[in-house]
């Protein structure tokens, strides 16, 4: 399976349900994937690391898990969101 595809998944089941609230991660998750991609796609270009491993896995579930982490906790839910 897709690390970053079912972080959003989950958190576009679960939006808001952290705190009661109605803001959404899915829309920082989705431009940190697209960030992550980019980074990746760069990576691959630019043979950072070689062509061996998985360099999605080194961008794109950084990148995600990352930004819903500092929004979770800027937003002061964290401990709501990983319940």
């Amino acid at each position: 399976d897709d690390p970053p595809k079912d972080v959003l998944l989950r958190l576009l089941a679960a939006q808001g349900t952290a705190s009661g609230g109605t803001r959404s991660y899915a829309i920082p998750c989705v431009a940190a994937y697209v960030m992550g991609l980019a980074l990746t796609f760069i990576a691959l270009k630019l043979n950072v690391g070689g062509q061996r491993g998985q360099p999605a896995l080194l961008y794109l579930v950084p990148s995600t898990l990352g930004v819903v982490s500092f929004e979770a906790i800027r937003r002061g839910e964290w401990r709501g969101l990983w319940s």
